[in-house]
């Protein structure tokens, strides 16, 4: 599992993007193989950064609005408790949207 994770309405922000388009567009470390929602305890120690795309990102991202391009994501910091992630773990080749 991955410690990278973004708060948002479910799924809104990756509707319709590939497993590369999402890893490219966030610049996490690796390519995403499920998505889950994740409810982090509080007290949870976490990073907050700002999504930056690098240079060979910017022009197939250019219609992407700015807001999105430049929104948050934040690292768990500490170890990840299969109990924070939803039941359903949902492998890339069952996203809906593909």
């Amino acid at each position: 599992m991955g410690k990278k994770v973004r708060r948002d309405a479910p799924f809104e922000t990756v509707k319709g993007l590939t497993a590369d388009e999402i890893w490219a567009k966030y610049q996490i470390p690796h390519k995403p193989t499920h998505m889950s929602i994740v409810k982090v305890p509080e007290g949870t120690k976490m990073r907050s950064g700002t999504v930056h795309q690098g240079i060979n990102q910017v022009e197939k991202f250019k219609d992407v609005p700015e807001w999105d391009r430049r929104s948050k994501q934040y690292e768990i910091l500490s170890d990840l408790k299969d109990e924070w992630f939803s039941e359903e773990m949902i492998p890339v080749d069952k996203w809906p949207w593909l």
